[in-house]
């Protein structure tokens, strides 16, 4: 096993070393067997590491993913508008749930995921099986973000089983991506019924076909649209209080 970046030392250089820690959420089943949230300062995921990436991957597909998107997502961090065809929307949405993935792992071992499973690969591959549900929205945002990067991580629990959802949120300046990933059939099947009638934010999935992303144009959105798209979404997860599937964010939303 080796280790793998979260996110790469270049996209710190972007910021100049100005963005500061984090405070994430994370939920986990009690003693009593209720959900319970931990609040912890996991710090940066500039140049952070997880030690769970096969030699083969790390230095193969994970690190040719990554020379893929890089430069276009510092020219996005830099605030220019770019046009994606299906085949880079799709990479991008690679990028987007491996980091997430990666992110995960770092919060929370306990995640039972493999990124060298054949799964894993399956899903990275763009050739995604079993109960797996992407969605990774790209917004360009008009003015850059005091808090640079924001990442939230959910695991839920209902029935005295668990829901295996991980919805992670990254903003750097500029650019927002999100990330879905559902790793059961419970959890895929309230998350596609959850997002099934949200225009805005925009979502495309990759499950079950694993066909390229075709995306309309994103419009450019202002602060108050910014906020307003990311509560919605929120929102719309938490507005059924019996739902099983209850995100966890951080309070800091602004």
């Amino acid at each position: 096993m080796t280790k793998e970046h979260i996110l790469r030392n270049k996209f710190n250089k972007t910021f100049d070393g100005k963005v500061g820690p984090k405070v994430l959420t994370v939920s986990h089943r009690g003693e009593d067997g209720q959900t319970e949230r931990d609040i912890e300062s996991r710090g940066l995921p500039y140049g952070s590491t997880v030690k769970v990436v096969c030699a083969d991957c790390n230095n193969g597909w994970m690190n040719d993913l990554e020379n893929e998107v890089e430069s276009d997502l510092l020219r996005l961090i830099g605030g220019q508008y770019l046009e994606f065809t299906p085949e880079q929307r799709n990479t991008l949405a690679r990028w987007t749930t491996k980091t997430a993935l990666m992110r995960q792992f770092q919060n929370d071992p306990s995640v039972q995921l493999q990124p060298h499973s054949p799964v894993f690969q399956a899903a990275m591959s763009g050739h995604p099986t079993g109960s797996w549900t992407y969605a990774a929205p790209i917004y360009w945002t008009e003015h850059p973000w005091m808090r640079s990067v924001r990442i939230r991580t959910v695991a839920t629990t209902a029935g005295g089983s668990d829901l295996d959802m991980l919805l992670t949120t990254i903003q750097v300046r500029r650019l927002l991506l999100q990330s879905v990933v559902s790793l059961d059939d419970v959890t895929a099947q309230y998350v596609d019924a959850t997002l099934a009638p949200l225009t805005f934010p925009r979502f495309a999935r990759v499950h079950p076909t694993g066909d390229p992303i075709d995306w309309a144009r994103t419009p450019v959105l202002n602060a108050q649209e910014f906020f307003s798209a990311s509560e919605k979404f929120a929102q719309v997860l938490m507005d059924d209080m019996d739902s099983p599937l209850k995100p966890f964010f951080d309070s800091d939303m602004r």
